[in-house]
Protein backbone atom coordinates (compact mmCIF):
# COMPACT_ATOMS: atom_id res chain seq x y z
CA UNK A 1 0.00 0.00 0.00
CA UNK A 2 1.60 3.48 -1.13
CA UNK A 3 1.92 5.63 1.66
CA UNK A 4 1.34 8.88 -1.24
CA UNK A 5 -1.03 9.34 -3.40
CA UNK A 6 -1.57 12.49 -6.49
CA UNK A 7 -4.86 14.11 -7.04
CA UNK A 8 -4.76 16.48 -9.94
CA UNK A 9 -7.25 19.10 -9.51
CA UNK A 10 -6.44 20.85 -12.59
CA UNK A 11 -3.20 21.87 -14.91
CA UNK A 12 -2.75 24.41 -11.99
CA UNK A 13 -2.91 22.44 -8.88
CA UNK A 14 -2.30 18.90 -7.75
CA UNK A 15 -2.42 17.77 -3.89
CA UNK A 16 0.26 15.08 -2.65
CA UNK A 17 -1.89 13.29 0.18
CA UNK A 18 -0.10 11.47 2.82
CA UNK A 19 -1.28 7.99 4.29
CA UNK A 20 -0.19 6.06 6.91
CA UNK A 21 -0.87 2.68 7.63
CA UNK A 22 -1.71 3.38 10.88
CA UNK A 23 -5.09 4.70 12.41
CA UNK A 24 -4.42 7.08 14.97
CA UNK A 25 -1.27 9.17 13.29
CA UNK A 26 0.58 9.83 9.85
CA UNK A 27 4.08 8.43 11.10
CA UNK A 28 7.31 8.67 8.85
CA UNK A 29 8.55 5.21 7.68
CA UNK A 30 10.69 4.16 4.81
CA UNK A 31 8.24 3.49 2.86
CA UNK A 32 6.99 6.90 3.37
CA UNK A 33 10.17 8.26 2.04
CA UNK A 34 10.59 6.19 -1.08
CA UNK A 35 6.88 6.81 -1.86
CA UNK A 36 7.37 10.61 -1.52
CA UNK A 37 10.27 10.28 -4.15
CA UNK A 38 8.84 8.55 -6.96
CA UNK A 39 5.57 10.62 -6.31
CA UNK A 40 7.97 14.27 -6.44
CA UNK A 41 9.84 12.87 -9.66
CA UNK A 42 6.60 12.13 -11.15
CA UNK A 43 5.60 15.97 -11.71
CA UNK A 44 8.91 16.97 -12.82
CA UNK A 45 8.04 15.73 -16.69
CA UNK A 46 4.46 17.74 -16.74
CA UNK A 47 4.67 19.82 -13.59
CA UNK A 48 1.39 21.78 -12.42
CA UNK A 49 1.97 25.54 -11.20
CA UNK A 50 0.98 24.32 -7.59
CA UNK A 51 1.67 21.68 -5.12
CA UNK A 52 -0.17 20.82 -2.09
CA UNK A 53 0.79 18.65 0.50
CA UNK A 54 -2.14 17.32 3.25
CA UNK A 55 -3.02 14.82 4.99
CA UNK A 56 -5.74 12.31 4.78
CA UNK A 57 -5.74 11.93 8.60
CA UNK A 58 -7.94 14.19 10.19
CA UNK A 59 -5.82 14.81 13.31
CA UNK A 60 -2.03 13.97 12.30
CA UNK A 61 0.00 16.07 9.49
CA UNK A 62 3.12 13.48 9.90
CA UNK A 63 5.08 12.68 13.33
CA UNK A 64 8.42 10.59 13.68
CA UNK A 65 11.22 9.12 14.13
CA UNK A 66 10.87 8.06 17.72
CA UNK A 67 14.76 6.67 19.08
CA UNK A 68 13.03 3.52 19.76
CA UNK A 69 12.33 3.14 15.91
CA UNK A 70 15.73 4.37 14.88
CA UNK A 71 17.56 2.03 17.20
CA UNK A 72 16.31 -1.11 15.77
CA UNK A 73 17.98 -0.44 12.53
CA UNK A 74 21.44 -1.09 11.71
CA UNK A 75 24.21 1.38 11.06
CA UNK A 76 23.90 0.22 7.33
CA UNK A 77 19.47 0.26 7.39
CA UNK A 78 20.00 3.64 9.28
CA UNK A 79 22.66 5.35 6.65
CA UNK A 80 20.48 4.27 3.80
CA UNK A 81 17.03 5.68 5.77
CA UNK A 82 18.18 9.28 5.92
CA UNK A 83 19.79 9.10 2.39
CA UNK A 84 16.22 8.19 1.23
CA UNK A 85 14.83 10.69 3.41
CA UNK A 86 17.09 13.71 2.65
CA UNK A 87 17.06 12.73 -1.28
CA UNK A 88 12.86 12.77 -1.39
CA UNK A 89 13.35 16.45 0.48
CA UNK A 90 15.61 17.50 -1.67
CA UNK A 91 13.80 16.96 -4.54
CA UNK A 92 10.76 18.47 -3.17
CA UNK A 93 12.80 21.78 -2.06
CA UNK A 94 13.86 21.55 -6.14
CA UNK A 95 10.66 21.37 -7.68
CA UNK A 96 9.93 24.45 -10.23
CA UNK A 97 6.26 25.33 -8.70
CA UNK A 98 4.93 26.74 -5.59
CA UNK A 99 5.07 24.40 -2.88
CA UNK A 100 2.24 24.11 0.36
CA UNK A 101 2.40 22.19 3.57
CA UNK A 102 -1.56 21.90 4.33
CA UNK A 103 -1.20 21.52 8.17
CA UNK A 104 -4.15 19.81 9.93
CA UNK A 105 -2.47 18.53 12.88
CA UNK A 106 0.22 17.38 14.75
CA UNK A 107 3.59 18.42 12.70
CA UNK A 108 6.67 17.10 14.67
CA UNK A 109 10.14 15.70 13.92
CA UNK A 110 10.57 14.60 10.52
CA UNK A 111 7.37 15.83 9.75
CA UNK A 112 8.24 19.42 10.16
CA UNK A 113 11.41 18.93 8.04
CA UNK A 114 9.22 17.52 5.59
CA UNK A 115 7.02 20.37 5.82
CA UNK A 116 10.25 23.19 6.10
CA UNK A 117 11.13 21.53 2.45
CA UNK A 118 8.09 23.53 0.53
CA UNK A 119 8.28 27.00 0.28
CA UNK A 120 5.19 27.94 2.08
CA UNK A 121 3.36 26.58 5.32
CA UNK A 122 -0.25 26.72 5.69
CA UNK A 123 -1.85 25.10 9.33
CA UNK A 124 -5.26 24.99 11.03
CA UNK A 125 -5.77 27.57 13.76
CA UNK A 126 -6.30 24.79 16.39
CA UNK A 127 -4.31 24.99 19.78
CA UNK A 128 -4.28 21.72 20.25
CA UNK A 129 -1.71 20.54 17.21
CA UNK A 130 2.25 20.54 17.91
CA UNK A 131 4.67 22.02 15.23
CA UNK A 132 8.22 21.40 16.51
CA UNK A 133 11.59 19.60 16.11
CA UNK A 134 11.49 17.40 18.65
CA UNK A 135 14.23 14.65 17.97
CA UNK A 136 16.67 16.48 20.78
CA UNK A 137 13.85 15.66 23.44
CA UNK A 138 14.94 11.91 22.68
CA UNK A 139 18.77 12.60 22.69
CA UNK A 140 18.62 12.64 18.77
CA UNK A 141 18.78 15.85 16.17
CA UNK A 142 16.95 16.06 13.06
CA UNK A 143 18.13 13.80 10.16
CA UNK A 144 16.93 15.48 6.89
CA UNK A 145 17.92 18.57 7.14
CA UNK A 146 15.63 20.54 9.06
CA UNK A 147 18.01 21.98 11.63
CA UNK A 148 19.32 24.12 8.01
CA UNK A 149 15.89 24.59 7.07
CA UNK A 150 14.24 25.75 10.23
CA UNK A 151 17.14 27.85 10.73
CA UNK A 152 17.26 29.68 7.20
CA UNK A 153 13.05 29.54 7.46
CA UNK A 154 12.56 31.82 10.79
CA UNK A 155 16.49 33.54 11.05
CA UNK A 156 19.01 32.11 13.54
CA UNK A 157 18.01 33.71 16.88
CA UNK A 158 14.17 32.67 16.84
CA UNK A 159 15.30 29.04 15.90
CA UNK A 160 18.07 28.28 18.20
CA UNK A 161 16.60 27.37 21.29
CA UNK A 162 13.43 25.65 19.63
CA UNK A 163 16.10 23.51 17.67
CA UNK A 164 18.17 22.84 20.49
CA UNK A 165 15.88 21.98 23.27
CA UNK A 166 13.19 20.00 20.87
CA UNK A 167 10.38 21.95 21.77
CA UNK A 168 6.79 21.74 20.65
CA UNK A 169 4.47 24.72 19.52
CA UNK A 170 0.83 25.67 19.04
CA UNK A 171 0.18 27.20 15.43
CA UNK A 172 -0.15 30.82 16.85
CA UNK A 173 3.28 30.47 18.40
CA UNK A 174 4.76 28.97 14.50
CA UNK A 175 2.91 31.48 13.39
CA UNK A 176 4.50 34.15 15.84
CA UNK A 177 7.81 32.60 15.06
CA UNK A 178 7.55 32.35 11.19
CA UNK A 179 7.65 29.18 10.87
CA UNK A 180 3.76 29.07 9.60
CA UNK A 181 3.52 31.62 6.99
CA UNK A 182 -0.62 31.70 7.13
CA UNK A 183 -3.51 30.38 9.89
CA UNK A 184 -6.68 30.17 9.12
CA UNK A 185 -10.29 27.77 10.24
CA UNK A 186 -9.75 23.99 9.48
CA UNK A 187 -12.16 23.90 7.29
CA UNK A 188 -10.57 26.71 4.88
CA UNK A 189 -7.32 24.71 5.02
CA UNK A 190 -7.32 23.62 1.72
CA UNK A 191 -8.70 26.58 -0.26
CA UNK A 192 -6.12 28.40 1.52
CA UNK A 193 -3.54 26.10 0.64
CA UNK A 194 -4.54 26.79 -2.88
CA UNK A 195 -4.14 30.60 -2.76
CA UNK A 196 -1.26 31.50 -0.27
CA UNK A 197 1.45 32.64 -2.29
CA UNK A 198 5.68 32.47 -1.00
CA UNK A 199 6.47 35.52 1.25
CA UNK A 200 9.86 37.39 0.13
CA UNK A 201 12.88 35.69 1.46
CA UNK A 202 13.46 36.40 5.19
CA UNK A 203 16.46 38.14 6.13
CA UNK A 204 18.59 37.05 9.40
CA UNK A 205 19.12 40.26 11.25
CA UNK A 206 21.79 38.26 14.08
CA UNK A 207 24.36 40.66 13.63
CA UNK A 208 26.09 39.41 16.95
CA UNK A 209 25.99 35.97 16.47
CA UNK A 210 28.85 34.90 19.09
CA UNK A 211 26.44 36.11 21.57
CA UNK A 212 23.47 34.17 20.30
CA UNK A 213 25.68 31.64 21.08
CA UNK A 214 26.64 32.29 24.25
CA UNK A 215 23.43 33.38 24.97
CA UNK A 216 21.52 29.51 23.98
CA UNK A 217 24.29 27.49 25.13
CA UNK A 218 24.12 29.32 28.89
CA UNK A 219 19.99 28.25 28.73
CA UNK A 220 21.07 24.80 27.67
CA UNK A 221 22.96 24.04 30.73
CA UNK A 222 20.84 25.58 32.81
CA UNK A 223 18.08 23.40 32.09
CA UNK A 224 19.57 20.16 31.05
CA UNK A 225 22.74 18.05 32.35
CA UNK A 226 24.89 14.61 31.70
CA UNK A 227 23.86 12.66 28.48
CA UNK A 228 20.89 14.83 27.86
CA UNK A 229 23.29 17.79 26.73
CA UNK A 230 24.97 15.83 23.95
CA UNK A 231 21.90 16.67 21.10
CA UNK A 232 21.56 19.76 21.71
CA UNK A 233 25.40 20.72 22.26
CA UNK A 234 25.64 18.88 18.89
CA UNK A 235 23.03 21.18 17.22
CA UNK A 236 24.34 24.13 18.57
CA UNK A 237 27.74 23.07 16.70
CA UNK A 238 25.79 22.28 13.01
CA UNK A 239 24.25 25.60 13.56
CA UNK A 240 27.91 27.18 14.29
CA UNK A 241 29.34 25.91 10.72
CA UNK A 242 26.15 26.90 9.05
CA UNK A 243 27.00 30.00 9.87
CA UNK A 244 30.62 29.73 9.32
CA UNK A 245 31.15 27.35 6.88
CA UNK A 246 27.47 27.03 4.79
CA UNK A 247 24.67 25.35 4.60
CA UNK A 248 26.69 22.37 2.94
CA UNK A 249 29.02 21.76 5.69
CA UNK A 250 26.29 22.07 7.99
CA UNK A 251 23.83 19.25 6.23
CA UNK A 252 27.19 16.86 6.26
CA UNK A 253 27.80 17.49 9.95
CA UNK A 254 24.39 16.51 10.51
CA UNK A 255 24.37 13.09 9.12
CA UNK A 256 28.09 12.78 10.44
CA UNK A 257 26.07 13.50 13.96
CA UNK A 258 23.41 11.43 13.85
CA UNK A 259 25.41 8.46 12.90
CA UNK A 260 27.63 9.40 16.40
CA UNK A 261 24.55 10.07 18.70
CA UNK A 262 22.55 6.66 18.10
CA UNK A 263 25.94 4.87 18.97
CA UNK A 264 26.32 6.67 21.83
CA UNK A 265 23.05 6.51 22.80
CA UNK A 266 23.28 2.86 22.26
CA UNK A 267 26.10 2.36 24.43
CA UNK A 268 24.47 4.80 26.62
CA UNK A 269 21.58 2.67 27.43
CA UNK A 270 23.16 -0.47 27.36
CA UNK A 271 25.48 0.29 30.35
CA UNK A 272 22.26 2.34 32.11
CA UNK A 273 20.37 -0.93 32.36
Amino acid sequence: MSTVSIQFESDQAATLWLQSPRDDANVVTPQLWQDLEVAVRSLTSSPPGRLIIASRNPGSFLIGNDADHLSEMSEVQLDQYIATGRKALQELQSLAMTTVAAINGDCLGAGLELALACQVRVAADNPSIEIGLTQAREGLIPLFGGIVRFFRTVGLEKAILPVTTGQSMAPQQALHLGLVDQLVSPQNLLSAAHTICPAASRKDNAADTRRIFQWAEQQIRERLSGQQLVAPLEILHILRNAITHGEAKAMIDEHRAILKLRRDRQHFLHHSS
